[in-house]
């Protein structure tokens, strides 16, 4: 029996709008639910429920649940209480870490929200075979562009992953030869794999360019994304195309917010912090085409999901995006301000520059096809 962690959609679940990384784990564990048989898990509070995947993302997603306990202890976060009391409604007590496992299972992880070290220790002495898709070890491979702290845990999951997977899928052949720059050759036994993963938009649209140049960018804001590089080349337009950023802050120091702030208020910038996704794909539909000045990635979800919407892309030139999306992409050097406004200069005068044409990708039922073959 294999067992799908959904904990990342529990603990996020506060989040108004889910990441490229939230956004896979959802869509994996359903396509897994219906190619297959399989039971879903959450771990909270030092416990652990076990049932179907589609009735645990419904206590992902419920509405409120009265809970006073949570009234009672403010120092705990409430909305996590809440759900940890629709689960205990729906599923019971919950139990220790290795119950509800039977002997042989596979516990299967398909968002980074992992065991410690020692849960996961713990999950290989009760003869559970650990199976992980790492998106990536950016923390790992660029700390500068991490906080300390979920660096730090980063680093102790990502350890224990190398000690005691049995399987690890990685996104890309690229991020797979990092993961072995970083942890050595596997030990004996451990299998690595890739996983190609599929779109998690809609089909393609018919694009209707505004008048005014549009710009895209898609991605929580933070150091690694280039935002900075973005706001760089908008201050150097004399009249600058409309920019629009989709995505929550994130980290950031206060002199970029400072920046990001006055952009805001000049009216080049439009920040969308909570757009949903049909009001992502009406802003594909008028934008001239998607700007992904990112630094790091392990595959470029808002890269795929333009691309399969007839969005352009002019991204930076990563190995990951490269392997992954090929020349479909227009590529640029990340730090060289010039060549970004060279690439965007043509987007200015014409409307309707061609994509680079939809990838060939899987659907999520041939990628859960895929996880399932691979174990």
């Amino acid at each position: 029996m294999l067992h799908i962690d959904q904990s990342r959609a529990f603990a996020r679940a506060r989040d108004m709008r889910p990441t490229g990384i939230d956004r896979v784990e959802r869509h994996l564990a359903q396509a897994l639910a219906s190619t297959s048989s399989v039971t879903g898990l959450v771990r909270s509070g030092g416990r652990v429920w076990h049932g179907p995947v589609d009735e645990l993302f419904e206590v992902v997603d419920s509405a409120d649940v009265l809970d006073l306990a949570a009234l009672a202890t403010p120092w705990r976060d409430a909305t996590r209480r809440r759900r940890e009391t629709a689960l205990r409604q729906r599923f019971g007590r919950g139990g220790r870490l290795a119950d509800g496992f039977e002997r042989g299972a596979t516990y299967f992880a398909a968002g980074h929200n992992l065991p410690t070290y020692r849960e996961m220790a713990v999950l290989r002495e009760a003869s559970v075979r650990l199976a992980i898709l790492v998106h990536d070890i950016i923390p790992l491979t660029h700390p500068k562009l991490s906080r300390t702290a979920p660096a730090a845990r980063f680093q102790e999951r990502m350890t224990g992953v190398a000690r005691h997977a049995d399987v690890i899928l990685h996104l890309s052949d690229v991020g797979r030869e990092k993961w072995r720059t970083a942890f050595g050759p596997p030990p004996p036994g451990q299998m690595h794999d890739v996983l190609k993963l599929g779109p998690t938009g809609a089909p393609p649209l018919t694009r209707a360019p505004s008048e005014r140049p549009e710009f895209l960018a898609l991605s929580t804001i933070e150091p690694r994304k280039g935002h900075d590089l973005l706001l760089d080349l908008w201050e150097q337009f004399p009249e600058p195309p409309r920019l629009h950023l989709v995505g929550r802050r994130g980290w950031h120091d206060a002199a970029f917010f400072r920046r990001l702030d006055a952009a805001v208020a000049s009216g080049a910038v439009i920040e969308h912090p909570d757009l949903d996704d049909a009001g992502v794909r009406a802003l594909m539909a008028r934008c001239r085409a998607l700007l992904f000045p990112s630094v790091a990635e392990g595959y470029g979800l808002p890269v795929a999901e333009a691309l399969t919407a007839n969005l352009p892309v002019i991204a930076s030139d990563l190995p990951e995006l490269r392997e992954i999306h090929g020349e479909r992409v227009r590529y640029v050097t990340v730090s060289d301000r010039e060549a970004w406004m060279l690439a965007i200069s043509p987007f200015l005068c014409d409307r309707l520059v061609a994509g680079g044409g939809a990838p060939d990708l899987p659907s999520w039922d041939e990628v859960a096809l895929q996880v399932r073959a691979i174990m």
